[in-house]
C-alpha cells in the first residue's frame, strides 16, 4: 500500500529547506523565474491534482495573472509563493494545496546532506515525543491522550504502544485532537485497532489519480498489549484539527465508535505529496482522495462536524463530564455512583466560580482536631501534619482542597456557630472533627467522628477517632511509664540487644532521638505492651489482632486499608506514599522500628497487637503499613521487636 501523508509539514516538506544557505542575501525573483515557476506548477497540477478539471482552472488562473502582470511587482520569493497559494486555493478551496520556497538556494546537495537532514528530522520528531504530548489518568479513572500529530509508525510505533497500554485500564478515554494537524494513516490504523477486536474492520478507501489506483485501510489483526473494544471513547476537535486527524475522527464517527466534542474541523481530505517545481520552489499537490466505505464521500471542504458543539476551550471539560455521567448511569452500586457524582460536581464548579465574603470566611477559622484552618487575605488554608493546603469554595460551607482532588472540607454550624469540620472523601467516607470543644459525641452510621482527647500517665494528650464502632487514638503511644506509674525500661540499643533476654520489657524513642516522640511516639517490645500494669490510659487497651482485623475490614480490606490509615503527603512519609488518603482519620505515621538496630523513620510502621502468634515461637501478630503501597499487611514478628502501639477504647 502506498504511504499516504496528509499534513503539510512532514519530513519531505521540510526537505526543501536542505537547499537553504545559512548566510547570504535573498536572491530577488526575475520575470523569467516567475514564468518558469508558473509553467512548472501548471504542468504538475495537470498531471497530478486529484480533479483534472479543477487543475485546468487553477493553471488558467495563474497563467492569466502572470500575463496580466499581477505578479510583476513581486520580487520576494516567499511573497510569490504565498500569492500563488492564495490564487490556487481561491479556485480549489483545497487547504492542502500549498506553494513553498527556500529563501536561499544551496547548490550541490550530496547524499550525505540528505541523510543528515533525515536524521535531524527524526530527532526533531523524537524531541516532540512523536506527537504524544500528554498521556494521563484524569479524576474518575478517565484516560486522556493529547495527540499533536499522527507520526509514521516506523518511527513512533513504540511510543504509541506504550501510550495505549498505559491507558488500557481506564474506564473511558478522551483523545484530544484539538491541536493535531494531521500525519500518517499508519498511526491512524494502529491506534484505531486498539478500539476493536482482532477481526479486521474496514476503515477507509483511497483513490489515486496519477496511477488510477484504489487501496484500502483496515484495522490490524494484532496489536501489542490489551485491546479496548468496549471502552467509551470521546474525541476532542477544533477548527485546527486537520487532515489525518480528521480522518481518525470521521472514521470513528461514521462507525459510531466515538463521540466527537468541540468545533467543526478544518476540512482537508485529499492526501498527496510535495513536488519539486523549480530550484527554489516546490508545491504540495493533493493527488488522492479519501472515500469512506460507509458514507461514500469525505470531509473535504466541509470538515467533520462534532456530535456536541462547544468551544475549543470547553471541549475537555464537557467531554469529561459526559464520560463520568455515562459511567454513573451504567453503574448500579450506590458508592460508585457517588464517586462519579463527586468528580462531576468538581467539574461543574470549575465552570462557575464561587465568591465568598471575607467576613463569612472568618467564621471557618479555628482548630478542628488535627486540622488548623486559617484565613490569609481572602483565602482559606488548612494545615495538617505540617502540610498547608489552599481551600477553594464549592458552596457556602463546602470547600475543595488544592492538590487533593479526592478530599473536601465541609463546615457545619450549630446554634449559628461553625463547630464541626467534616472531612469528606470520594469513597463516601466522612470524618468529623469538633472545633476544640472537648465534647465526646458519638455519631451513628458510616461516619468517623473526632473531637475529644485522652491523657496518659505522663500527661501526653491524644486525639481520638470513631471508625465504625471502634474508638481509636489518632497518635501513637508516647508514655514511658505503666498506668500505675512504674517506669518502662529503656536502654541504649548499641549496649543491649533485647533478643539476648527472655522477656525484655523496653521502650525507645524513634531513632533514639527524644525529639521524635512528640510526632512519632515510642517503640515498645511486645512484652512491655502486654504487661498487666498496662501501657494505655485508663479505659483503653492495646488492640487484639481481632480488633485490628475489624478495623481493616471496615476500611475495605487489607489491599486498600493501609492507604486509608496513612497520613497524606510526603513530609513525614517518604515518597511515594502510595494510596495515602487518611480518610479514616487514623493518621498513621512512619515510625520505623527497633530490632537489634533502628530502622529510620519515613518508610514504614509496624503496629503491635496484644495477640500471640501460634505460627512461630515467641512471636506475636502485628500490622505493617508501607510508603510504597496501600496495603495493611498482617504478619507475625519476634516479641523482642520495638514496634509502635495505637490504643483502642475499652
Amino acid at each position: 500500500m502506498k504511504s499516504i501523508v496528509y499534513i503539510f509539514i512532514v519530513l519531505i516538506s521540510f526537505s526543501f529547506n536542505l537547499f537553504a544557505q545559512e548566510i547570504g542575501k535573498v536572491e530577488e525573483l526575475t520575470e523569467k523565474e516567475k514564468s518558469e515557476v508558473v509553467d512548472s506548477i501548471s504542468k504538475l497540477l495537470g498531471s497530478t491534482y486529484i480533479f483534472p478539471n479543477i487543475a485546468d482552472k487553477m493553471a488558467t488562473l495563474i497563467n492569466s495573472n502572470l500575463k496580466k502582470g499581477k505578479y510583476q511587482s513581486i520580487i520576494d520569493p516567499q511573497v510569490f509563493a504565498d500569492k500563488l497559494t492564495q490564487d490556487l486555493q481561491s479556485v480549489s478551496n483545497d487547504k492542502h494545496l500549498k506553494v513553498v520556497c527556500a529563501r536561499q538556494f544551496k547548490n550541490n546537495v550530496t547524499p550525505e546532506d540528505s541523510l543528515k537532514f533525515l536524521n535531524d528530522q527524526i530527532e526533531r520528531l523524537r524531541r516532540d515525543n512523536f506527537g504524544f504530548k500528554e498521556v494521563k489518568i484524569l479524576d474518575g479513572n478517565i484516560g486522556y491522550l493529547d495527540l499533536r500529530m499522527f507520526s509514521e509508525t516506523k518511527f513512533a510505533g513504540e511510543t504509541a504502544v506504550a501510550a495505549m497500554n498505559f491507558l488500557s485500564s481506564a474506564d473511558a478515554l478522551i483523545i484530544d485532537l484539538r491541536d493535531n494537524g494531521g500525519g500518517s494513516p499508519s498511526m491512524i490504523q494502529l491506534i484505531t485497532s486498539y478500539f476493536y477486536s482482532p477481526e479486521p474492520v474496514h476503515l477507509n478507501n483511497f483513490y489515486w489519480r496519477p496511477s488510477n489506483e484504489n487501496n484500502q485501510t483496515w484495522t490490524l489483526p494484532y496489536v501489542p498489549g490489551k485491546r479496548m473494544p468496549d471502552i467509551d471513547l470521546y474525541i476532542l476537535t477544533s477548527s485546527s484539527t486537520f487532515s489525518a486527524a480528521e480522518e481518525f475522527s470521521y472514521n470513528l464517527k461514521t462507525m459510531k465508535r466515538a463521540t466527537l466534542i468541540g468545533e467543526t474541523t478544518g476540512g482537508g481530505a485529499h492526501p498527496g505529496g510535495m513536488r519539486i517545481a523549480t530550484e527554489r520552489f516546490m508545491v504540495w499537490i493533493p493527488s488522492g482522495r479519501a472515500i469512506n466505505p460507509i458514507t461514500k464521500t469525505n470531509w473535504e471542504g466541509t470538515g467533520v462536524e462534532p456530535h456536541i458543539k462547544t468551544t475549543k476551550e470547553e471541549a475537555l471539560n464537557t467531554a469529561t463530564i459526559m464520560a463520568l455521567e455515562k459511567l454513573k448511569q451504567q453503574c448500579k452500586e450506590e458508592n460508585r455512583r457517588n464517586y462519579y457524582d463527586w468528580y462531576i460536581s468538581s467539574l461543574n464548579i470549575s465552570k462557575n466560580s464561587i465568591l465568598i465574603d471575607s467576613l463569612k470566611l472568618q467564621e471557618y477559622v479555628g482548630k478542628f482536631g488535627p486540622h488548623r484552618v486559617t484565613l490569609e487575605g481572602s483565602k482559606l488554608y488548612c494545615t495538617q501534619a505540617g502540610q498547608k493546603y489552599a481551600l477553594f469554595p464549592m458552596g457556602q460551607d463546602l470547600f475543595g482542597v488544592t492538590g487533593l482532588p479526592n478530599f473536601r472540607i465541609q463546615f457545619v454550624k450549630q446554634n449559628n456557630t461553625v463547630s464541626i469540620l467534616k472531612a469528606l472523601f470520594d469513597s463516601g467516607n466522612v470524618v468529623e472533627f469538633i472545633k476544640d470543644s472537648g465534647i465526646d459525641t458519638q455519631i451513628n452510621g458510616t461516619k468517623n467522628h473526632a473531637g475529644y482527647t485522652v491523657t496518659d500517665i505522663d500527661g501526653n494528650l491524644y486525639h481520638t477517632i470513631v471508625i465504625g464502632k471502634q474508638t481509636w487514638m489518632t497518635e501513637d503511644l508516647k508514655t514511658a511509664r505503666y498506668r500505675n506509674g512504674d517506669p518502662i525500661g529503656t536502654t541504649n540499643s548499641i549496649e543491649l540487644k533485647p533478643g539476648n533476654e527472655n522477656a525484655p520489657k523496653y521502650q525507645w524513642a524513634d531513632s533514639d532521638n527524644e525529639g521524635n516522640i512528640a510526632n512519632y511516639g515510642r517503640l515498645y517490645t511486645w512484652y512491655a505492651i502486654t504487661d498487666n500494669r498496662n501501657v494505655c490510659p485508663t479505659g483503653w487497651h492495646v488492640p487484639t489482632d481481632s480488633e485490628w482485623t475489624t478495623l481493616v475490614n471496615f476500611l475495605g480490606g487489607d489491599s486498600v486499608a493501609g492507604g486509608k490509615l496513612k497520613e497524606v503527603g510526603t513530609i513525614r512519609w517518604k515518597s511515594p506514599n502510595n494510596g495515602a488518603t487518611n480518610e479514616s482519620g487514623f493518621t498513621a505515621l512512619p515510625t520505623g522500628n527497633h530490632y537489634k538496630e533502628h530502622i529510620p523513620i519515613g518508610d514504614l510502621v509496624h503496629y503491635w497487637t496484644a495477640t500471640d502468634s501460634m505460627a512461630c515461637k515467641d512471636c506475636a501478630w502485628r500490622w505493617l503499613l508501607c510508603s510504597h503501597n496501600s496495603i495493611a499487611q498482617r504478619g507475625d514478628s519476634p516479641k523482642v521487636c520495638g514496634w509502635a502501639v495505637r490504643c483502642i477504647k475499652d
